[in-house]
């Protein structure tokens, strides 16, 4: 529960804004606890950012159901606070606002996703989430002594804890996907790199276009198309990356990391299926993530050996499954905020 809603920011797709006469009503607050610790944090945290203030109710993302606002968002991110000992004393006022609106977005993107699996009519054993619930919890009177001082109430969280599940419950069950072939594990063993290597490691250039400030996705989109427009006709990626990178560190330098990587090792596992799926020399397709647009140049790959296709064809097989799920979902998860309008309310 402590990583759940942080580990969420992974999952969210940036759409566009809502104006301010499209808002829907707020998400009730009523049940959360405004004092204590919690109102003394928000208090202190005020002079950072607006977003603290409990006064001032202020929207974040928008839906045709329903909008979240600043003020529904500040309980769960205390709690993360609490839960990771997070440290705003050197956090920017840009970075805490992308940190409200990841958030907001997440929270609403998981009640859309409940409510659709309710109005879908999908049915569960109520008995095995509750018995799920009870195993995650552990001790509860412990449980209950942890969230003394958070604004998240037990009865809350355990209500949450069964959305969530019901929500897995349902991706696993009735989100369909194809499985895969003999011929697509031959494929797939013959056209990817480095899946037969062992222990590969990968050197490489990145350009990185942000959304923030605005979360104008169409304006990243147009810069990083520019620049992958003239990597294509010829121009060095490493002179583009200078000019178009937003991550200036890596920028001065051509957008090119000196160390290798390896497999596991990259926190976006989106960014790391495909540079692990390029050939030396190969600049990928723009790949869009929770805060961005990138692209990746391989520029070498080491390996400790190769291993055959017959020992490794079971475990390929899972693995071509396992992203034809994860792509299913993903495509679900669009859809449902499609349906829905899930956007941004940007001043």
């Amino acid at each position: 529960m402590k990583n759940r809603y942080l580990s969420l920011l992974i999952l969210i797709l940036l759409v566009s804004c809502a104006t301010k006469s499209e808002i829907s009503p707020f998400l009730a607050t009523d049940t959360f606890n405004y004092s204590g610790n919690f109102f003394v944090f928000v208090k202190n945290m005020e002079k950072k950012s607006e977003l603290f203030s409990l006064e001032n109710e202020i929207p974040l993302v928008n839906t045709t159901e329903f909008s979240i606002t600043n003020k529904y968002v500040l309980p769960f991110l205390y709690y993360q606070v609490a839960a990771d000992s997070l440290d705003f004393s050197m956090t920017s006022k840009q970075q805490i606002k992308e940190l409200f609106y990841f958030m907001a977005y997440s929270l609403g993107q998981k009640e859309l996703y409940y409510r659709e699996v309710i109005s879908s009519g999908f049915t569960y054993d109520e008995a095995e989430i509750n018995k799920q619930v009870e195993a995650y919890i552990g001790d509860v009177e412990q449980f209950k002594l942890y969230l003394k001082d958070s604004p998240l109430s037990y009865g809350f969280i355990v209500e949450d804890l069964k959305k969530n599940l019901l929500v897995e419950k349902y991706r696993n069950e009735k989100i369909p996907y194809n499985m895969a072939k003999d011929e697509d594990v031959v494929n797939y063993y013959k056209t990817n790199p480095t899946i037969s290597r062992i222990n590969p490691s990968l050197q490489v250039r990145h350009i990185f276009v942000g959304f923030s400030p605005k979360f104008d996705k169409q304006k990243a989109l147009a810069k990083i198309t520019s620049a992958k427009n003239k990597i294509m006709k010829g121009e060095d990626f490493a002179t583009i990356a200078k000019k178009y990178s937003e991550d200036k560190v890596s920028a001065k330098n051509g957008g090119f990391f000196p160390d290798f990587i390896v497999r596991g090792s990259m926190q976006n596992e989106k960014l790391e299926r495909v540079a692990f799926n390029l050939k030396k020399g190969e600049v990928s397709e723009i790949i869009e993530t929770a805060i961005g647009y990138e692209l990746l140049k391989v520029e070498e790959i080491n390996d400790e050996g190769e291993i055959v296709f017959e020992e490794m064809a079971d475990n390929i097989r899972k693995l071509i499954d396992y992203e034809a799920k994860r792509n299913a979902i993903e495509q679900e998860n669009m859809r449902i905020e499609q349906k829905y309008n899930l956007n941004y309310v940007i001043k």
